[in-house]
Formats: C-alpha cells, structure tokens, sequence
C-alpha cells in the first residue's frame, strides 16, 4: 500500500523525488530490520518521511482532490492505526512476559535457562514531531 501512495504521489509532484526516496529507503530499512531497536528506528524514520510527505500534500491541491490518493491515505491512516494497535499489543505481551519471568517460582526456572527482560518498542520523540518543509 505504501509503494502505491508514494507512486500515486510521485505522478503529481515529480520535482519532490528527495521525499519519495527517503520513504522508500525508510521502508525498506522497515522489512529487513531485525531487532526491536532496528525496527523502532526505522519505524521513526518512516513516520518522519511520511509527515514530510504529508506536508507537501497540503501544497498541491490537485493530488488532495484526487480519488487514488484520498483512497491510499484513508488506507495509510488505517494502516497507521493498525501499527499502534500492533506495537500497544507488543509492549503489553512484553510487560507480562518481563513480570512473569520475575515472579516466584517461574523466575528461578526462566533464570536458569537464560530467560532474560525483552525491550520495549518505543517510537522516538522526533517522530511524534510535524516536520517544517519549506520550499
């Protein structure tokens, strides 16, 4: 879905490839991060790159009026709402999965086979910021 927003977008605002391929770089450090961290910065840079994108979109009324692109970004909302609901669901399994390995007696045995504390994902601040794009 996310190619498809930045296509529909790139047809309309062809000078504006520096925001197109920093969402794209971004997306792609999305699938092939591994670890929690790598995907919370990726994430980051994602949310970062999409608020620009966003941004130039409240400056070329012709892509806000057009039905593609009014589509892809109810998805896009959507789809951003769906990751809360997914990272919210994380961090709650990893708060009772990090309280149950601390509790007696699980503790001793999870202790005993190297069970350890999972990180929590967190967004960065910068990412709840609205970026100023100036041209």
């Amino acid at each position: 879905m996310i190619p498809n927003l930045v296509n529909t977008v790139k047809g309309y605002t062809q000078q504006e490839q520096e925001i197109v391929k920093s969402i794209t770089e971004a997306r792609e450090k999305m699938v092939g991060a591994t670890s929690v961290s790598e995907k919370a910065e990726a994430n980051n840079e994602l949310t970062s790159a999409l608020n620009n994108l966003m941004v130039i979109v409240e400056n070329y009324p012709d892509l806000k009026s057009s039905q593609n692109f009014i589509q892809l970004s109810d998805e896009l909302a959507g789809t951003e709402n769906r990751i809360a609901t997914a990272r919210r669901d994380y961090n709650e399994a990893v708060k009772e999965y990090n309280l149950k390995i601390k509790k007696f007696p699980i503790g001793i045995i999870a202790n005993m086979f190297g069970y350890e504390a999972k990180e929590y994902f967190q967004a960065s601040e910068e990412s709840q910021e609205v970026p100023n794009v100036q041209f």
